[in-house]
C-alpha cells in the first residue's frame, strides 16, 4: 500500500470497494458521507468534511490523514495539483502512521499498482 495508491483510490471513489475503513473521532464513518469526489475536466475535485481522519487499509494498517485544505485537486495519475499548477502531493494531505512510515510512496512510478 502506498500514499499514491490512496490518492488514486480517492480519485476513482473506490476506497470502500478496496476494503478501506474510515474513522473520524474514533468512530467508523461512511466514506461517501465524509469524502466527496467530483470529476472536473481532467482533474478530480476531492472535498473533505472534517480535518483529520484515520483510514484503515485492507491489511489493517492504520494511518492518519489531515487535508491541508478542504478541497484538493488530483490528476488521474494520483498527484495533487498545487496552487501553482504543479503536480505535487506535498501540499494536499499530511500523513501520519503507516503511510508516513512508507516515506517513499511519492517516488513510485505513475503507473504503479500494488499487489500486481
Amino acid at each position: 500500500m502506498s500514499g499514491l495508491y490512496f490518492y488514486r483510490l480517492l480519485c476513482t471513489d473506490s476506497l470502500d470497494s478496496s476494503g478501506f475503513q474510515l474513522l473520524y473521532d474514533a468512530k467508523k464513518v461512511a466514506i461517501k458521507e465524509h469524502i466527496r469526489v467530483r470529476k472536473k475536466g481532467e482533474f478530480y475535485k476531492v472535498r473533505f468534511r472534517n480535518e483529520v481522519y484515520t483510514p484503515i487499509d485492507p491489511c489493517k494498517s492504520i494511518s492518519r490523514i489531515a487535508p491541508l485544505s478542504q478541497i484538493i485537486l488530483i490528476n488521474n495519475n494520483g498527484k495533487a495539483i498545487g496552487v501553482d499548477g504543479i503536480a505535487t502531493n506535498k501540499t494536499s494531505l499530511i500523513f501520519k502512521g503507516y503511510f508516513a512510515r512508507l516515506g517513499k510512496s511519492g517516488l513510485c512510478l505513475s503507473d504503479y499498482l500494488p499487489y500486481k
